[in-house]
């Protein structure tokens, strides 16, 4: 599971395996309800394994530059 705080935003990543398969998630968690968001990183790929869906949001959240006026830019 990848973690970061950014300005007042923390930011993580999770990966869960259920009926539907295996899933890859990146959520926010702001000061407000507003600014915490869950999003689910693909739902085109087919993941191998919980540790390839937990790379693959990781590595997003590597990628995320910065949280600003609820958008989120990317490197």
């Amino acid at each position: 599971m990848g973690y970061r705080v950014i300005g007042a935003t923390r930011v993580w990543s999770s990966a869960v395996q259920d009926s539907d398969g295996i899933k890859a998630f990146v959520m926010l968690r702001g000061r407000t309800a507003e600014q915490s968001a869950a999003f689910q990183v693909t739902r085109t790929k087919d993941f191998a394994s919980l540790v390839e869906a937990e790379c693959a949001a990781a590595a997003i959240i590597d990628q995320i530059a910065g949280i600003e006026g609820g958008e989120i830019h990317f490197y």
